[in-house]
């Protein structure tokens, strides 16, 4: 998986161009606009697949999804922020 640097597009696999003969450069094209060389690797979602930045373990839809569920399980519980931490934490250590 890439992501264009100029388009923003996400793609399988860029698409290679014709050889230059005086050069014998062959270049490597974004499929969404065609800009040669300008993408980088990128991931997908560990929740919903979707494509994200390379280092990213979420998307943005799955972070907010993560906060929401969070928050509503904190608020059940009336946990503040260090509360709803040790109970994380200590579900870590117990359970994964």
């Amino acid at each position: 998986m890439y992501k264009c640097g100029r388009c923003g597009a996400y793609f399988s696999e860029p698409i290679i161009g014709e050889m230059e003969q005086d050069t014998g450069y062959t270049p490597s094209m974004c499929p969404e606009c065609g800009e040669p060389d300008d993408y980088e690797e990128a991931d997908n979602c560990v929740v919903c697949g979707e494509p994200i930045e390379m280092g990213e373990e979420l998307c943005d839809d799955c972070k907010e999804d993560v906060k929401s569920l969070m928050k509503k399980v904190a608020s059940e519980l009336g946990l503040d922020q260090d509360g709803m931490y040790n109970a994380l934490t200590w579900y870590i250590e117990e359970e994964l």
